[in-house]
């Protein structure tokens, strides 16, 4: 899952081979004195710890958003309840794949102070101008068709 406002600058394929010994990935702090589980970026599995998860943060958040309308304390708390009544097994994973505060794809220092030669995933409400611009070039976006008569 790659929450709407994300922007992946390299292939994160590479988060479903940890899920092999776990339930969900994903980033743990992020912006801040939050220091919980982030569910900006997350990879999992169905088993039936994910389910859970997925059932206790509905339930959470519906009540969180009914009053304080703050989300993620609602993911944190669905995660610790998953993993103390349910097993739920949980990786956590480099900031890289949830960059928060960071605009393009290039070198940056990370929130959390460790530097990275580049985000595997930006989260950020704006990015940098030209970001978004299709990544394929013209000419590779044209295609050819052949039509042979007998």
């Amino acid at each position: 899952y790659l929450d709407s406002d994300t922007f992946a600058c390299r292939d994160p394929s590479k988060l479903f081979d940890i899920l092999a010994d776990v339930d969900v990935a994903c980033v743990w702090g992020g912006r801040g004195n939050h220091s919980g589980a982030s569910a900006g970026v997350l990879a999992y599995r169905k088993t039936s710890a994910s389910d859970a998860l997925w059932r206790a943060w509905e339930r959470v958040y519906r009540g969180v958003m009914a009053t304080t309308r703050r989300e993620q304390p609602s993911f944190q708390t669905a995660v610790a309840e998953a993993i103390s009544r349910n097993g739920l097994r949980v990786a956590k994973l480099p900031m890289i794949y949830n960059c928060r505060n960071v605009r393009h794809c290039r070198a940056a220092t990370l929130k959390d102070g460790t530097t990275t030669d580049g985000c595997v995933v930006i989260h950020a409400h704006d990015f940098e101008p030209g970001l978004l611009s299709p990544l394929i070039s013209p000419a590779a976006a044209t295609t050819t068709t052949t039509t042979t008569t007998t």
